[in-house]
C-alpha cells in the first residue's frame, strides 16, 4: 500500500493518492484519490490494525485538520481542526504514528516569526478528532527546543525526547 501526494505549485493543491502493489510490485489497485488540500505539508498513515488511513492536513485557518478514512478510501470522519498553532509561526511535524489502540501521536515543532523562540508540542489525537492531551498539546522543554520524539506506552501516556538548546549542560531532554 502506497501513499503519495502530486504538489501543484501554481495551484497550491495538494493531491494525495493511495495505490496498491502485491510483492513483486505489480498493481493490484490503480491510483485513486484520498483527499485534496492546500499547501504541501499533508501528512498521511496507514493504521494496519484498524485498516484506516489517518490524515494531518495542512489547513491555513487551523494550521492542520485531521480526518480518518476506510481502506476503501471513504471519510470516516469529517475534517476537524486538530493541531492549533499557539504563536504566529511555522510548524513542523517531526513525528505522526498511531499507537496500540488507533490514537494519531503527533509531536512538532513550532518556530515564531517574530522572534529565535522555538517550542515541542505532542499531541494524542482519538479516531474521532479529540485531542486528548489538551485542545494545543502538551508544551515541553523552553522557548529554545526541537526534534520532538515520542513513544507511547501502555498506560495510555507517553516518553518524549527532544532537543534542548536552553540548557547547554543538558542538551538532550526527556
Amino acid at each position: 500500500l502506497i501513499t503519495f501526494n502530486n504538489f501543484n505549485r501554481l495551484t497550491n493543491n495538494n493531491v494525495v493518492f493511495t495505490k496498491k502493489l502485491n510483492y513483486a510490485g505489480n498493481v493490484v489497485e490503480a491510483e485513486t484519490k484520498l483527499l485534496e488540500a492546500k499547501g504541501l505539508e499533508t501528512k498521511v498513515l496507514y493504521d494496519e490494525k484498524n485498516s484506516k488511513f489517518i490524515a494531518l492536513i495542512k489547513d491555513p485557518s487551523t494550521d492542520y485538520s485531521f480526518q480518518t478514512f476506510d481502506a476503501a478510501n471513504k471519510a470516516l470522519i469529517s475534517v476537524t481542526a486538530a493541531l492549533p498553532n499557539p504563536f504566529s509561526g511555522k510548524t513542523r511535524i517531526d513525528l505522526f504514528k498511531v499507537d496500540a489502540e488507533g490514537n494519531a501521536i503527533v509531536g512538532r515543532t513550532l518556530s515564531s516569526d517574530t522572534d529565535s523562540k522555538k517550542i515541542v508540542l505532542v499531541h494524542k489525537i482519538t479516531k474521532d478528532g479529540k485531542n486528548l492531551w489538551g485542545n494545543s498539546g502538551v508544551n515541553l522543554g523552553s522557548n529554545s527546543t526541537f526534534d520532538v520524539q515520542i513513544v507511547p506506552t501502555s498506560d495510555g501516556g507517553g516518553i518524549a525526547t527532544w532537543i534542548e538548546t536552553g540548557d547547554k549542560s543538558r542538551p538532550f531532554q526527556m
